[in-house]
């Protein structure tokens, strides 16, 4: 179950960073209201994560995987660039995700 949680709390994370930047600095309500709900569920989901799992090795997921899919988001939502250096960095993020998860 920690899995899932830890799932929900990455996918609200992501969402909830998406609304931040729509909101254009707390001035459109409704992607105001979004971004804090979607950070609520992401803590919430966090919380329960480190109930079972160690804070590192949770942390170092979430915030990893929340990185990488912020980022390829970002691209296709508001046409920010990647370029070759953060493919790199964001391919060695979810290389290290990927080891964490095998070695637990």
């Amino acid at each position: 179950m920690a899995w899932f949680w830890l799932s929900v709390s990455i996918i609200a994370e992501v969402l909830a960073t998406l609304a931040l930047k729509a909101s254009g600095g707390f001035t459109k309500h409704g992607f105001t209201f979004l971004a804090v709900i979607g950070y609520m569920f992401a803590l919430l989901g966090l919380s329960k994560v480190i109930q079972v799992l160690p804070v590192a090795t949770t942390y170092a997921i979430w915030s990893g995987a929340g990185l990488a899919l912020i980022s390829i988001a970002s691209y296709y939502v508001f046409g920010q660039q990647l370029h070759l250096k953060e493919i790199l960095g964001i391919t060695l993020i979810l290389s290290g995700i990927i080891v964490i998860r095998i070695v637990n």
